[in-house]
């Protein structure tokens, strides 16, 4: 049987139900976050993406994220 990584040494059972709904670990750690959009629907920015993102690409990126989720 392989062994589930577990980096937040989570409980087993936690494990099992976060896999039985489909959650996955984030390859990379998010770091920031913005609650744009309807509903508080949040942005999520990992630290690689905000490092290897020229900023130009990130506000363009993120205009395009509320206004996407503000016209549904």
């Amino acid at each position: 049987m392989e062994k589930r990584k577990n980096p937040y040494g989570l409980e087993e059972e936690k494990l099992e139900w976060l896999e039985s709904i489909g959650a996955k670990a984030f390859d990379k750690p998010m770091i920031y976050y913005t609650n744009e959009g309807i509903g508080g629907s949040q942005c999520l920015f990992s630290r690689h993406y905000i490092e290897s993102t020229p900023i130009e690409v990130l506000r363009s990126d993120f205009k395009k994220f509320v206004k996407e989720e503000c016209s549904q």
